[in-house]
């Protein structure tokens, strides 16, 4: 694939620590602000063929945390949560420890800024769930007010003046804030009931369903790194077993109707075998769905 030359304007740094930043509890280790005009196509190549690029496919970890918010452009982010399309308005948060990748796409023009921080503050932070434990792609829109803040925390970069490393960690408690007030309670605010509750009575309505994770996610105007999320903090489980779950309430249910058998259960809330069901159940309730449905059964499986 052969491209022209882009013209871009950028500013990316490695920043010095010293041991006052480091006792200062949080620090910045890498900022950067990306502009980059979109490339031009020589000879007609598909620029969004992933495959080329190695890290993509493998992936890298990062052994601090990452701060990515795209305000133009598209790009494909994947962990192990699955793949998801980047757009305009996008926040990345990325945790130490967790394999991801990042691809570009070079038609489009890319605004994209990028701030790399540690600290004993974001590790506590980490561990008592104010951030999450695995990498977030929320979608926050374009902020002017964070767009401003990602601005003062380059600008300081640039000046390099004496405590800059201080005055970036306060921008920075602001933009976690920010978007950690944003993901709480966005919902709440802006509907009438919470991610959770809308996701529940849709998981309801079509829990004879098998689980449609794009169905779900463009019924609730969310991508699956934000739903899972939101489940993982509030329930302790991801939606698909949040709704397996809710399957298995529903098939207590209908077993003990009586006139149905596990088979006929099994397909009637599109498990993919009467043997996943028979053994899914056991293993959430102790006992097999046919002892649930008749308690003197002597069948224990």
């Amino acid at each position: 694939m052969g491209m022209k030359p882009s013209e871009d304007i950028s500013f990316s740094a490695y920043l010095k620590i010293t041991k006052k930043d480091k006792d200062f509890l949080l620090y910045s280790t890498f900022i950067s602000h990306t502009i980059i005009a979109p490339s031009q196509i020589v000879e007609g190549n598909d620029i969004s063929d992933k495959s080329e690029d190695p890290n993509h496919v493998s992936g890298i970890i990062s052994p601090v945390f990452k701060l990515l918010y795209v305000t133009e452009g598209e790009s494909s982010f994947r962990s192990f949560s699955g793949e998801v399309d980047i757009t305009a308005g996008t926040f990345i948060l990325i945790v130490p420890g967790e394999r991801y990748s990042y691809h570009r796409n070079p038609a489009l023009k890319l605004n994209e800024y990028c701030i790399s921080f540690d600290g004993d503050l974001p590790r506590l932070w980490l561990q008592n769930r104010f951030l999450p434990s695995e990498n977030m792609v929320y979608e926050y829109g374009i902020s002017q007010s964070l767009i401003k803040l990602f601005d003062s925390a380059v600008s300081l970069a640039q000046k390099n003046e004496e405590g800059f490393q201080q005055m970036i960690a306060s921008i920075l408690v602001n933009i976690i804030t920010k978007f950690y007030l944003k993901r709480t309670y966005h919902f709440d605010l802006s509907r009438e009931t919470s991610l959770l509750e809308a996701a529940k009575m849709l998981f309801e309505e079509n829990i004879f369903e098998k689980f449609d994770v794009e169905m779900i996610c463009r019924q609730l105007k969310v991508n699956y790194y934000t739903l899972r999320s939101y489940f993982k903090d509030h329930t302790g489980y991801s939606p698909y077993q949040y709704l397996l779950n809710m399957k298995i309430e529903k098939a207590k249910e209908l077993l003990q109707e009586r006139n149905a058998s596990v088979k006929e259960v099994a397909f009637t809330l599109a498990f993919d075998s009467p043997y996943y069901f028979s053994r899914l159940f056991k293993a959430k309730t102790g006992i097999s769905p046919s002892r649930w449905a008749d308690p003197y059964n002597n069948d224990s499986h």
